[in-house]
This record gives C-alpha cells, sequence and structure tokens, in this order.
C-alpha cells in the first residue's frame, strides 16, 4: 500500500513538471519534450513602469514564433499579465522590448519559441521593480520644504564688565 502511494505520488509529480514546462501556449507540439533555453533580461531591477530588454542567449528554432509574457509573482498582485509575440531572427535568436507595469514586485517573464511540429524551447526569467534600487525616482514625490530661517534671532548676550577691585579687599587676580 505505501508503494503504491509513493508510485502515484511519482506519476502525479512528473505530470506536474511536464505540465509546468508547457510554456506560454499551454501546449506541447505532438507529445515532444520541451526544450529548455537560456535568456538574459537587463535590466534586473528597474523602477515601476520602467522599461526592460528580454533576450534569448541560446537559440530556438531559426525563424520560430515567440510568445512571450511577463506576471508579477511577488507584490500587489493587481499588475495585470503583460504578452506579446515576437519572431526569432535566421539563427533562432529572439529579443524582446517589455514596459514592466506600475506596480513594485517581483515579476516572472516567460517566452515559449515554436516552429511547426517541432518541440518547443521555453525560457524563463526574474526581474524586480522597486523604487529603492534603481536610478529614477517616482513621479510626483513630495519633497521636504525647505526649514525657514528664523525671522528675529535673540543678540548673543554681552559679556558683563569687569569689576572694579575695591581698596583693602584681595583682588584674586594673582
Amino acid at each position: 500500500m505505501r508503494r503504491a502511494a509513493m508510485v502515484a505520488a511519482s506519476v502525479g509529480l512528473a505530470a506536474g513538471v511536464s505540465l509546468g514546462f508547457a510554456g506560454v501556449s499551454g501546449a506541447q507540439s505532438d507529445g515532444l519534450d520541451p526544450i529548455p533555453g537560456t535568456m538574459e533580461i537587463r535590466p534586473e531591477i528597474v523602477a515601476p513602469g520602467g522599461d526592460v530588454t528580454a533576450r534569448s542567449i541560446s537559440p530556438c528554432h531559426p525563424e520560430g514564433t515567440v510568445e512571450w509574457e511577463l506576471t508579477q509573482v511577488v507584490g500587489g498582485g493587481e499588475a495585470s499579465p503583460v504578452a506579446g509575440t515576437a519572431r526569432a531572427d535566421a539563427e533562432g535568436h529572439w529579443a524582446v522590448d517589455v514596459a514592466v507595469p506600475d506596480d513594485q514586485g517581483r515579476y516572472r517573464f516567460d517566452a515559449t519559441c515554436t516552429l511547426g511540429d517541432s518541440a518547443p524551447y521555453i525560457y524563463t526569467a526574474e526581474l524586480r521593480a522597486q523604487w529603492e534600487h534603481s536610478s529614477s525616482e517616482p513621479p510626483d514625490l513630495p519633497t521636504e520644504p525647505e526649514p525657514e530661517p528664523d525671522p528675529d534671532p535673540e543678540p548673543e548676550p554681552e559679556a558683563p564688565e569687569p569689576a572694579t577691585p575695591v581698596p583693602g579687599e584681595p583682588d584674586f587676580a594673582g
């Protein structure tokens, strides 16, 4: 009984992993296993609403169709996914410029490159959208007002006049 449960769990895990690699299009080409591709996204930390460039490092199908999607995985959860398509060049490389949503958070970029009935290539990268590590400031940030100078500063107190020695009394001067 215990062995049967372990086999069922292993089959379920394998099915889950297989479905996880289905890519943006949600389907595998004729049951062929997807081919993991490598990519980069620059910059990896960007101000919300900023632009990033995602590009393949390893090629996919020359002239293949690239379906991509940028999804917020950590953050306010209110950012809608951004998606589109592109075409790989004659060598199989592709690049996409993407405007990141205005919400801070961590985002995942997924891309699937397909061509006919060939096995799909899948690409994944993550980036962060946040103000703290970006070079630009958020729009319309309130600024701290400068403190106003004191309109009537009080005058420095004057030093008292030295005491006049009294004859016959010690002067304590030395």
